[in-house]
């Protein structure tokens, strides 16, 4: 089974999380916004994105697939 870290979590990113989920893929996502529903992180900030990952990899033993996903709105 593949170990998934998904960068960011609103729309495309929430749906690809979604469905290698449902695909049976254990899925860590990391998004700024808190309440998008995995770990608070900003993935701009390198070390902030290396840490998060780095606890990903400690918890789930390895990371096998890397979504880079995050994206701001513009407005």
């Amino acid at each position: 089974m593949s170990r998934i870290a998904v960068l960011g979590a609103g729309g495309v990113a929430r749906a690809v999380a979604g469905g290698l989920a449902l695909a049976g893929a254990t899925v860590v996502v990391f998004d700024l916004d808190p309440r998008a529903g995995g770990e608070a992180v900003d993935v701009a900030d390198v070390a902030a994105a290396r840490a998060a990952l780095e606890r990903c990899h400690r918890k789930h033993g390895r990371v096998d697939i890397l979504v880079n996903n995050a994206a701001q709105g513009g407005g």
